[in-house]
């Protein structure tokens, strides 16, 4: 299970993945706070024994809103965001499962506020994208192939 908190003690599951033998895992957490948060991993064995990952802090952002159009898309995705935004972007798409799907890195969007995206080859579903540009900022929404 991961576990969230906003203040360090009080943790509260947001959600649950299967073990299947797997060495590595991955979550994204797609709550839109500048507020920083803490996380943690609950391990619970088959017999009901459980042990706590170490408590992780991660620092809020400053969110900015975008536009994604058009919804559903069939091959270019269009990325408005609501203020232009200085040097390189990075880009995340992550399906429903809170796999990863695509990664840019280093997209400038040329001193305007607009991208645009193929995710043609993309199968159809639900998706969420996010865009920052390291510490300065954070930008999410999602769309449907």
């Amino acid at each position: 299970m991961v576990e969230r908190s906003a203040n360090g003690r009080n943790f509260t599951e947001i959600a649950k993945l299967n073990a299947s033998n797997a060495t590595s895992y991955s979550y994204v957490d797609v709550i839109s706070t500048s507020a920083t948060q803490y996380y943690r991993v609950k391990a619970v064995a088959a017999n009901g024994a459980f042990k706590y990952s170490s408590v992780v802090k991660v620092n809020g952002e400053a969110s900015i809103d975008l536009s994604l159009y058009p919804n559903p898309v069939q091959n270019t995705l269009n990325v408005q965001l609501g203020q232009q935004v200085k040097g390189q972007v990075n880009l995340r798409i992550v399906d429903s499962k809170g796999t990863v799907v695509l990664e840019r890195s280093g997209l400038y969007p040329a001193n305007t506020n607009f991208l645009q995206v193929e995710v043609g080859h993309l199968p159809y579903g639900k998706y969420l994208l996010q865009l920052t540009n390291g510490a300065d900022f954070v930008a999410s929404g999602s769309f449907v192939k």
